[in-house]
């Protein structure tokens, strides 16, 4: 059953990427001070995880990780935690 059908949950903590089957690239969106390192889990926590999605054959309406992402990298830059060259990247960054 896809994600999209369950609905999403935050999973930060323990993530391990090698084990994810998917294709994956990983790209560089900047760094944070110490300061905003600390922030970033909270800050994570305050973005309303997507749910279940009312219509998932249909990509361009689907609330989804990458919509979530955007909006919790929105919310970094608007509290300086990031530059804006941040969700700059992730707007460049390769669909796959």
């Amino acid at each position: 059953m896809s994600k999209a059908k369950q609905g999403y949950q935050l999973e930060i903590a323990d993530y391990d990427l090698s084990k994810d089957e998917r294709k994956y690239e990983t790209i560089s969106l900047g760094s944070v001070t110490a300061d905003g390192l600390a922030q970033l889990d909270t800050k994570a926590q305050s973005i309303p995880a997507p749910g279940v999605s009312k219509n998932p054959l249909n990509r361009f309406e689907v609330d989804n990780c990458q919509s979530w992402l955007k909006r919790y990298l929105d919310l970094l830059v608007k509290n300086r935690v990031m530059a804006q060259s941040a969700r700059d990247a992730l707007d460049d960054a390769p669909k796959i």
